[in-house]
This record gives structure tokens, sequence and C-alpha cells, in this order.
């Protein structure tokens, strides 16, 4: 059995394709293994990824019954309490568990995240992984160094705890060494998402296509802006967030007003490209999104609309064929990369630079909390001018680390496969690594970064 643990059934796009994949590489590496997902919302996660996998079940990270949105917020023993009863049942998840896996999405970032949530699970896992003799893996995560000694003192014991640590960009792969420390080498990886077969947006379904024939199928971008009739605008697809700041205080002076230049700062551009003829799409990356699109739907009216996207399979869907992107969330950026579409980052966090740094586009990015709508408007111009030139390279690129996508799972079936011949688990089980031997993957990186 395989228990696999994220921030799921919380309404995040690109948890939720992170997941998508993770179950696809598990049925591809490990097949006839069944799969248990520890979600927030195991109803919800089960309707959503529903026949992703063969063998596979959602279960509640939380008590049964517990509906954290009705009644009145409780107090903070009380919040403390509930977390450290999560955090058991999280460990006590793993007990006849094979392999235990934390799969992609930024779960090791400090932002937004005190030590009483997400960490604590996560310790537990770690605990209950270690206890039930379970190889613990993380593949392609994010990460940031916390502020926080608890929150860091967390990440870092359920880091050192792994038998293998993947993390999915330079940034995060300095953070993650350096709350690891002299335990071994972690490694790089693709990002799940970026790493999965292109969406083959040909196809009546949307499905993805096999490894194999992925660039057969992927969008011809330049053949795809070119509407049957020669005479559609260019498209603008514009993906927010609800953003207040770095306390997300939507009630504080300080919040609010942060949050006004950014939602003025998109308007204006968009604004303007409106006025030179384009529409503009607005989508989000996470449910909590949805009242920002309505915001600036609002403001703008004509030329502007919203386009409601669950799935990142609906969100490539409208990114595909489109003119450009100017996105904050992190995924909603990766959509970009793998439909080859030019692209500008607001970045709310290092992993925005960090991608567009490995994809060749460190030049395409602002920080959300300085946006200048002038500089994003050159930007913007100039990633469509260049075009010809971005298009070739993101999908050399994509090409690239869809290739190198393999390695990890393989170590991590590896892994099981020693635990099974043992008949207990793999040799220095008492004294995890992590990461699986150097000789095994060619050094200390799982994949080549991208010039």
């Amino acid at each position: 059995m395989v228990l696999v643990f994220g921030e799921l059934g919380i309404g995040n796009l690109g948890n939720e394709a992170s997941l998508t994949e993770a179950l696809r590489r598990l049925h591809t590496h490990l097949p006839g293994a069944r799969v248990q997902v520890l979600s927030y919302d195991p109803a919800r996660t089960a309707a959503e990824h529903e026949g992703e996998h063969p063998g596979w079940s959602a279960e509640p990270i939380g008590a049964p019954g517990r509906d954290a949105r009705a009644g009145p917020p409780p107090g903070r023993w009380t919040t403390l309490a509930r977390q450290l009863a999560d955090a058991g049942r999280v460990a006590r998840a793993s007990r006849g568990a094979d392999l235990v896996v934390v799969p992609g999405t930024g779960i090791f970032e400090e932002l937004w995240m005190g030590p009483w949530g997400v960490p604590v699970l996560l310790l537990g896992l770690a605990a209950g992984a270690r206890a039930h003799r379970a190889p613990l893996v993380v593949v392609a995560v994010g990460a940031d160094l916390p502020r926080r000694r608890l929150t860091r003192w967390m990440f870092s014991r359920t880091l050192r705890s792994a038998r293998l640590v993947t993390f999915r960009d330079v940034h995060s792969l300095a953070a993650g060494t350096a709350m690891i420390g002299g335990r071994g080498g972690a490694l790089l990886a693709p990002d799940l998402v970026l790493g999965a077969p292109a969406p083959d947006l040909s196809s009546p379904d949307g499905e993805a296509a096999d490894d194999e024939s992925a660039d057969d199928h992927a969008p011809e971008n330049d053949a795809a802006r070119e509407p049957a009739d020669g005479h559609a605008p260019p498209r603008l697809v514009l993906g927010v967030m609800r953003y207040y700041g770095t306390s997300d205080d939507t009630y504080s002076t300080d919040g609010a007003a942060t949050h006004e230049r950014y939602v003025a700062a998109l308007a204006d551009v968009a604004r303007r490209v409106v006025e030179r003829g384009w529409t503009v799409d607005v989508v989000v990356g996470d449910e909590g999104d949805r009242p920002v699109v309505h915001e600036l739907v609002e403001r703008l009216g004509a030329g502007v609309r919203a386009r409601p996207v669950s799935t990142m399979r609906e969100l490539d869907d409208v990114v595909a064929g489109s003119t450009a992107v100017v996105a904050s969330r992190y995924h909603n950026v990766v959509s970009a990369i793998r439909a080859a579409v030019p692209v500008v980052s607001v970045s709310y966090g290092p992993k925005g630079h960090s991608l567009m740094a490995q994809v060749g586009m460190d030049t395409s990015c602002q920080w959300i909390e300085e946006l200048d709508a002038d500089r994003l408007m050159t930007q913007l111009d100039d990633v469509v001018a260049r075009s010809a030139e971005i298009t070739p390279r993101l999908r050399e690129t994509t090409t690239t680390l869809r290739a190198a996508a393999h390695a990890p799972w393989t170590a991590a079936a590896e892994l099981v496969g020693t635990r099974a011949r043992s008949g207990t688990d793999a040799p220095g089980a008492s004294e995890p690594t992590t990461a699986a031997p150097a000789s095994a993957h060619g050094g200390s990186a799982l994949v080549d970064e991208p010039a």
C-alpha cells in the first residue's frame, strides 16, 4: 500500500494536478499497488480524481464529520488540540504502508502557514512512517527557509526522515539543503505538473498524451492562435489571486491597500490591451481567488470575461491558443509554460521567479508587492514580440523536463522493492538519508537545469 499526503481537497488547482500526476506515476511505476490518499475533503477528492488510478481511495486527515466551515471559529487551544489529534491520525495512517509519498506542491513553504497547520501534520507523517518502517519519499516539492524556528524544526525533521527528497527548483533546493544540513544531498526533479505529459488538446476529452507521443500532440501555438476565419483578436489570459500581503489580513488597512494596488495594476493593464483590440480571459488558480475575478470583470466590462476553471485541464484549455499569459499563481504560470505560451509572472514568492529562471524567462517577472502597471505592460509587449523565440524554447524545455520526470518515481519504486526483498525495511532504515545513492542517479541532481 502507498500512502499519499498533501494539501488536497481545498480547491487549489495546482495541488490537485500534482495528485493527478502522482496517481499516474504510481500506477506506472508500482502497478497493482493500492493507494490511499489523505485529504481534507475525501468526498471531493474522490469525485475530482475518479478513474485516475485503478486501486485508490481517499481518507480524511481530520476527525470524521468535522466541518471547519460550520459554526463560529474554534478557539486557539481547541484548534491546537485538533491539529495535534490530526497529526496523530496522519501518523497512524501509515500503518501497513509500503511507501509514504509527499507529491509536489509548495508544501514546505511557510507563507500564510503557522507551525500548527501543515508543518505539524508533516511531522506526524514522518513519525508514523518511521515507526511503521515505511520509506518516506518527498517528490519535487517547493520549499522556503522558514522564519519561525518551530516551523523550520518541523520541516527539517520531516525532510531528514525521508529516504529520498527532491525539490522542483534551485531556490527550493537551496532552502531544503539548509534545513537538511549535513544529512545527505537533496536532489532536483521537475515540478510534477511540468513533468507531466502535455495535454492532448486535440482530443475531445482533453486527456494527456502518453509520454512517448506527448510532443506529437502538443499544440502548435502559432497555428492555434490563428482562428479559422483569420479575424479573432489577440487574447490575454490573466491569472489572478486573492492577495492581501504576506500577513493575509483582509481586515487591516495595509492588507486592503496591498490588495487594491495589485488589482488596480492588473485592471490598468487589462484596460490597455482591450483598448488595443484584445480580449481578456480572467482565471483563478484556487477557488478562493474567485472574488478577484468578479471584481476585475465588474471594473472593466466589455472585452473582459471570467472563465470558470476548477481543474488544471480546464485551465489548460483556456490557456491553449492564447496570445500571452500574465499570472500570479505558480501553476497558472506552469500551464502557460506547458502550452508554450509567452508568459509574465507576477510572483508572490521566490518560487515564481525561480520557475521563470528555470525556463529561461527570468526577465519576464516582477514581485506582486511592487507591481507596476507600466513595467508589466512593457514586459507583456516584450514577450509577445519575442513569441517566435519563446515558444520553441518553452517546448524544448518542457520536453527535457518530461524526460527527467521518471527518475524520482523509479527511485521510489526501488525502495519498495528493497523493502519487499528484505522482508521488513530497506537497509539503513534506522539512519534515514535524504537521497538515493548518487551512483544510482548520476550525481546530485535528477534533472539538469535547462539553460
